[in-house]
C-alpha cells in the first residue's frame, strides 16, 4: 500500500513541476535567463520571483575555504537538477577572507539561514522550503 502511495506522490509531485516549467514568465521586469547568477539579485526581481513560486537560495563563499567550494557544488548541482531547476535560483557571492559558507533560502514557505552547513542539513532545508517538494524529499519521507 505504501509503495502505491508513493508512486501516486511521485507522479503528482513530477506532473506539478512539469506543469510549472511550462507556465511562460511574463510581466515589467525581466527575469534572469539562467539558474546560476554571480551576482545578487535585485529588489524587484526577488518580489517577481517570489510571487512565481521560486526559492532564491543565496550562497557567500570564498574561494580559498575549501568546504565552501564543496557546498557551492552541492547547490549548483542542486539547481541544476530537473526537480528543482524549475523552482529555484542560486545567487553565488564570492566574499573574500570568509571561512565558513553562509547559505540563505527564501521562498512564500519561509527563510532560512545556515552556517556551513553539511549537505544532509541543505538537503532538509530544501525539503521545507520549497513550494513543489521534489522527489528527493517525499522519498526521504517514506
Amino acid at each position: 500500500m505504501k509503495k502505491y502511495v508513493a508512486l501516486i506522490l511521485l507522479l503528482f509531485y513530477s506532473l506539478s513541476l512539469f506543469a510549472i516549467s511550462r507556465i511562460p514568465i511574463r510581466g515589467k521586469s525581466s527575469l534572469p535567463e539562467k539558474r546560476i547568477l554571480e551576482r545578487r539579485l535585485k529588489q524587484e526581481e526577488i518580489e517577481t520571483l517570489l510571487s512565481r513560486g521560486f526559492t532564491i537560495v543565496t550562497l557567500e563563499y570564498s574561494e580559498d575555504c575549501g568546504r565552501c567550494l564543496q557546498i557551492k557544488q552541492f547547490l549548483e548541482n542542486k539547481v541544476n537538477s530537473p526537480d528543482y531547476k524549475p523552482q529555484t535560483i542560486l545567487e553565488e557571492i564570492n566574499v573574500q577572507n570568509l571561512t565558513r559558507a553562509k547559505v540563505r533560502m527564501l521562498s512564500a514557505n519561509g527563510d532560512e539561514l545556515l552556517i556551513d552547513p553539511s549537505d544532509q542539513e541543505i538537503q532538509q532545508t530544501f525539503c521545507k522550503i520549497l513550494i513543489n517538494e521534489p522527489v528527493d524529499c517525499a522519498i526521504q519521507e517514506i
